[in-house]
């Protein structure tokens, strides 16, 4: 006896429901803490996926020998719809990025964050600026400061990726679960900080810090690496305008570098691989002059970025981490495979180039 699509629909409906029934509550007590300021949230996209409408209505449909094109979406913000037409089942979560506590931190992570509802962000970035406030007498003439500023058009622009999996990774949740939630979202954020770092701004690629006129530099010189590092953080704080050095950008290798340099004694600066430095209790964090280092191959060995980051620039979220399948790219259902392709869409603003300095020669 035939099923139709109604039956279906029916059956999908209560599937959800039990779905629903059976997803346990949001509690505070049982959400593991995060670093302050970190976007990532404790329910991953797969997860909403696997509990989705559109993804029940799909499965139930496959198991049933119904229908058997499949298309389903998820993006990382902004409302929860779904609709389901005949043989096309389509969900478009918009919820909040995929949960990776232990994930390193990234340049962007260094930023200010905000969104945007634009295609190209209009903004003024300062170019020079001069303090002339100063103690005025009664009835005095108040001194008129200067503020250069110059008009930015800043685009969006899209970091996107696709691969290929079989429908039999596709029925194993937990190896699609790994694939969604490691490699793919690692590649979109690789590529990610290589475009706020060094994008060319030509094409598809943001114009990144490094492309960005005015930013400051400083050569090693006859310094240690460390000192030179330190006077490029003194450069942003001497700024004009109080700029404060946040965070330092750096190779792995330079980083590797500084970590296993040693005193006369043989005693590593930085502290030893079981403890702080010179014995200290605890293990040494990638901290340098009391600042967060992002440890990134997006830059070259050989410079280090020191930025007042989060005051300088901002990332502007258009669309968020987007993720969609579907099994009717060429020929895809012919031979049993499923396309997924994971993109967003960002743009950055830098607002005041002097906040940077780029390390050279380390």
């Amino acid at each position: 006896m035939s099923t139709t699509h109604a039956q279906l629909l029916a059956e999908a409906e209560a599937l959800v429901s039990e779905i629903k029934d059976k997803a346990p509550a949001n509690d505070p007590k049982s959400t593991p803490h995060l670093p302050p300021g970190s976007r990532n949230q404790t329910k991953s996209i797969t997860d909403s996926l696997q509990n989705s409408e559109g993804y029940a209505k799909a499965a139930l449909a496959w198991r049933n020998g119904g229908p058997q094109k499949i298309d389903i979406a998820f993006q990382s913000k902004a409302t929860f719809d779904s609709t389901s037409t005949g043989s096309l089942s389509y969900v478009n979560y918009q919820g909040l990025p995929v949960a990776v506590p232990t994930q390193p931190p990234t340049i962007r992570d260094l930023l200010a964050q905000g969104s945007t509802d634009l295609a190209a962000i209009p903004y003024q970035r300062e170019t020079a600026y001069t303090n002339a406030a100063t103690t005025v007498a009664e009835a005095g003439l108040k001194p008129e400061a200067t503020l250069a500023l110059e008009d930015i058009i800043a685009p969006v622009k899209k970091i996107a990726v696709n691969l290929k999996v079989t429908d039999e990774v596709w029925a194993d949740f937990p190896s699609l679960r790994a694939f969604l939630e490691g490699r793919l979202r690692l590649m979109v954020k690789q590529r990610e900080d290589e475009q706020i770092l060094a994008g060319n701004g030509v094409g598809s690629n943001l114009t990144g810090i490094l492309g960005t006129s005015g930013v400051q530099t400083h050569a090693k010189g006859a310094d240690t690496s460390i000192d030179a590092i330190h006077k490029g953080i003194t450069k942003i704080n001497a700024t004009p305008g109080y700029q404060k050095a946040d965070g330092i950008v750096i190779n792995p290798t330079d980083w590797q570098n500084l970590r296993l340099a040693k005193d006369a004694n043989t005693q590593y600066y930085g502290g030893g691989p079981f403890t702080g430095a010179y014995g200290n209790t605890g293990t040494a964090r990638d901290m340098l002059w009391g600042l967060p280092v992002v440890v990134s191959n997006a830059i070259t060995a050989g410079t280090a970025l020191v930025g007042a980051f989060r005051s300088s620039a901002q990332v502007l979220e258009r669309q968020g981490l987007n993720i969609q399948m579907t099994n009717s790219d060429g020929d895809d259902f012919v031979y049993n495979l499923i396309t997924i392709r994971v993109e967003e869409r960002i743009a950055l603003v830098v607002y005041q180039p002097l906040g940077f300095c780029t390390v050279t020669g380390i």
